[in-house]
């Protein structure tokens, strides 16, 4: 469990680094992020998030993450090519489960596909992760609306409106939030009247990025979108967005990230001090996770916006009053927390992945409905006994 395993691979038109940052149960998880410059240093900070994020939630699995730097302009073709060949290059590790990639930014079904198919692997039906990330962007949202007391519509500020901030778009009322600034790689727009949200989903559904060019609104240069007079910022790209010059610049109440690590060093306390709300990434972003997992045990996905909404967004409340009863950042409370449970698990690495084994091998048994029932059982007992340590290490505060 403890330490990093890194691994680099360099071919004639691309470079690619996996970085397993922890491993339960022999397992380790995370998406895979294409783009042209990332850096290992990149890598290996999303791959402690999703240690992170694993932890939190007592899902029984390290974190991981893997970056492949390719050129934007590749062909579909060539680009299929280099996930193959990456996925062959990677196949000890992902056959044997020691790491099992996922959806990512710029990395699809399709994508994940090739990855898979070139390590010998056939994979199947894959997960639109993305709707379930939504899920709990919208929660946090509404804890945020409720504890922040915003009154009439909330105005949200999104950094990269991508497949996340589209279906997070799709599901948000009118009544209760406006959309007033978008970013992605083709430019930024501002509407300060609020775009249509279903027309903006709709947009990107159809032209990707370069949605910002097909809808009403004034263009302005992306770095503006950060210092937007918003009620929520959103970033939703790349790590380390906000560095000590953007939180300088930010003039909203909370930052809700759907994006992995978007902070900075210095960002989260600079922001702190500013009175802004830092809610933590791991949490926010989570349904990418624990609400897909639940979908994939049979669990619809109907009612897993149901499960999110009944248990999630009480757990966020909880840590925001917490976290302002005892003058703390959230991401500060949270990432403590977090931090508890991968101790423990270092601890006792052992107990943990024979728990998760016999666990496994007992649902292959089940009927599609007792393990559905046991996937919503174990949702549940999970967000409980993270609200319980939430409610503990608080206390440790005083002490």
């Amino acid at each position: 469990m403890n330490g990093m395993m890194t691994i680099s691979i360099v071919g004639s038109a691309y470079k690619a680094h996996v970085v397993i940052d922890s491993i339960v149960n022999d397992r380790s998880s995370g998406g895979v992020r294409i783009a042209e410059d990332l850096s290992l240093e990149e890598v290996a900070a999303l791959a402690r998030e999703m240690s992170l994020k694993y932890a939190t939630f007592r899902l029984p699995r390290g974190g991981a993450k893997a970056g492949i730097s390719i050129a934007a302009r590749v062909s579909p073709e060539e680009k299929d090519r280099i996930l193959r060949e990456v996925g062959s290059r990677l196949g000890p590790i992902i056959r044997a489960g020691l790491y099992s990639p996922g959806m990512d930014m710029n990395c699809g079904a399709d994508d994940l596909r090739a990855i898979y198919a070139g390590a010998g692997i056939a994979l199947g039906k894959v997960t639109d992760t993305s709707f379930f990330t939504a899920l709990s962007v919208e929660n946090a949202l509404e804890a945020c609306r409720e504890e922040l007391a915003c009154k009439g519509a909330v105005t949200v500020a999104i950094e990269g409106f991508g497949r996340v901030a589209g279906h997070l778009a799709a599901r948000l009322p009118r009544e209760k939030y406006r959309i007033v600034a978008i970013s992605t790689i083709r430019g930024a727009i501002r509407n300060r009247d609020g775009f249509d949200a279903a027309q903006l989903s709709a947009k990107r559904n159809e032209v990707g990025d370069e949605v910002v060019h097909h809808v009403d609104g004034e263009p302005i240069d992306s770095t503006e979108v950060f210092a937007e007079a918003a009620d929520v910022f959103l970033p939703s790209a790349r790590t380390w967005v906000i560095d000590g010059k953007t939180a300088e610049a930010m003039a909203v109440k909370a930052v809700v990230p759907i994006a992995n690590a978007p902070y900075g060093d210095g960002a989260v306390a600079r922001l702190h001090d500013r009175g802004i709300v830092c809610m933590p990434a791991f949490i926010t972003n989570s349904g990418g996770v624990v609400a897909s997992s639940l979908h994939d045990r049979g669990v619809d996905a109907g009612e897993v916006a149901i499960m999110m909404k009944r248990y999630l967004q009480p757990l966020v409340s909880r840590l925001l009053r917490l976290s302002k009863t005892l003058s703390v950042c959230p991401t500060e409370l949270a990432e403590r927390v977090a931090r508890k449970e991968l101790d423990a698990r270092r601890q006792h690495p052992f107990v943990q992945g024979k728990l998760a084994k016999v666990r496994r091998r007992l649902q292959r048994y089940l009927p599609a409905f007792a393990r559905r029932h046991v996937a919503q059982r174990t949702f549940v007992e999970n967000l409980t006994a993270l609200a319980n340590e939430l409610e503990r290490t608080a206390r440790e505060y005083n002490s």
